[in-house]
């Protein structure tokens, strides 16, 4: 089973234990994703090799290591406090990253998920990034919930962005799965009305998900 906590020390012993079953361009190409040169999305080999690599229990941590470093260094960048939480569940394994900003409208602060890193689902080897976009928020709102869906919307539109770009994710297609609409109650006055359409970009077992948050808020 894969670490996604493992030291970088080692993946790196790993490799090189392992170092005369690969040919030296991609033990290169491994040893860069160790050292964050590139993400691992990113087409440096020809598409057989990667499905042929992908195969490799190796590559799969190496993989997980270098997805969740790249994604660690982009959140340490956000106008934003990093909160994390890890649970190893029965089928898979999940890493949660949530944001935490003061609030304009207030005096305590908001915490807020921005990603998920799911692997080792059912005890196959492929790794899930969850991404959260809250993208709007309208209908019968205070200027209070409208500042604060302001601030998750900025925060959240910046780390979609640079995932974007570190994965080279705006090369490889994705498929969009409309949303299914969901109300609750939220106080005795209001309830939201949110939908959560899907885009799904889908690599050799890699698997990015842009969940677009939307909330309508209306009266009861």
């Amino acid at each position: 089973m894969a670490n996604i906590l493992e030291s970088k020390e080692k993946i790196k012993q790993l490799l090189l234990t392992n170092k005369a079953k690969f040919s030296k361009e991609v033990f290169d190409y491994l040893n860069s994703l160790i050292e964050l040169e590139f993400a691992v999305t990113k087409d440096y080999l020809s598409k057989q090799d990667r499905e042929e690599l992908s195969k490799n229990n190796i590559y799969y941590q190496i993989a997980l290591y270098n997805i969740y470093h790249i994604i660690d260094e982009i959140l340490s960048k956000l106008d934003t406090i990093k909160f994390v939480s890890y649970e190893d569940y029965p089928t898979y394994s999940a890493y949660e990253m949530q944001g935490m900003y003061k609030s304009l409208s207030e005096t305590n602060s908001t915490l807020f998920r921005l990603i998920r890193i799911l692997y080792d689902t059912n005890n196959q080897e492929n790794i899930s990034i969850i991404n959260d976009y809250y993208l709007s928020c309208d209908g019968v709102i205070s200027h209070e919930k409208d500042l604060d869906f302001q601030q998750k919307n900025v925060i959240s539109s910046k780390l979609h962005q640079k995932l974007l770009e570190a994965f080279d994710l705006t090369s490889i297609p994705f498929c969009s799965y409309q949303p299914e609409y969901t109300k609750d109650s939220e106080n005795k006055k209001l309830n939201i009305i949110t939908k959560d359409t899907k885009l799904v970009r889908t690599l050799p077992k890699i698997t990015f998900t842009h969940e677009l948050h939307q909330g309508y808020y209306t009266k009861k």
